[in-house]
């Protein structure tokens, strides 16, 4: 996927990462790659997740993150610039509309990984919290040791997932209608507007695909 020339017509691959798929709907197959990456992260993180939490950054993998964690009964904020993606948010299972200036979490989710959003997300972090950052800005981050010590921080990272272990599983879970992955599809484009579906994807409030076959 991260190859030059990947919207080709026809592209090889190795046979270890190619997948058949069982017959679910279009919204939910487009959908397995990132929940797989959102459902190891909190594999990873060896227990369950606490009870509450925020997730800074509602791209696809912070949509897919709220989504997770309110299935599994999380009661879940949501922040990004994007009013709309907050709003949609609030639709997969996030509290909608609240405000989290004077709040703090046990739990943050980054998503983005940016200086100012890693900034944001550890002004917003409880004391003995648990950071999880997803975001793979290369920019360094402004944290003190004083604000990791005296804050009793966890902070994690989680890169993708584990292939082929975390890859089967998920396609598995979401073929027997275990996740609702394609909750978070709400744009879709034909490939001759490829084009303008990345033009848009930034705007979108929830996340876009490319439908690439010629059926339709």
């Amino acid at each position: 996927m991260n190859r030059t020339g990947a919207l080709a017509e026809s592209l090889v691959v190795p046979s270890r990462f190619a997948w058949r798929m069982p017959e679910l709907p279009a919204a939910d197959l487009v959908c397995v790659e990132p929940a797989a990456i959102i459902l190891a992260a909190l594999r990873r993180l060896g227990a369950p997740p606490p009870d509450l939490a925020l997730v800074v950054g509602i791209g696809a993998q912070g949509m897919m993150m709220t989504l997770a964690l309110a299935e599994r009964g999380v009661a879940v904020f949501a922040q990004d610039v994007n009013i709309d993606r907050v709003a949609f948010a609030s639709e997969l299972g996030a509290a909608g509309g609240a405000d989290t200036t004077d709040r703090r979490f046990p739990f943050v989710v980054d998503t983005v990984g940016s200086p100012e959003s890693m900034a944001f997300t550890l002004d917003r972090v409880e004391i003995g919290g648990l950071v999880l950052c997803l975001g793979l800005d290369s920019r360094p981050i402004d944290i003190s040791a004083q604000t990791l010590v005296r804050g009793q921080l966890t902070l994690r990272g989680s890169l993708t997932y584990d292939h082929p272990t975390d890859f089967a599983a998920v396609t598995r879970l979401i073929g027997e209608g275990g996740f609702p992955a394609g909750r978070i599809v709400t744009d879709e484009y034909p490939l001759e507007s490829a084009q303008e579906a990345f033009e848009r994807s930034r705007s979108a409030r929830g996340k876009t695909w490319i439908r690439v076959d010629a059926g339709g």
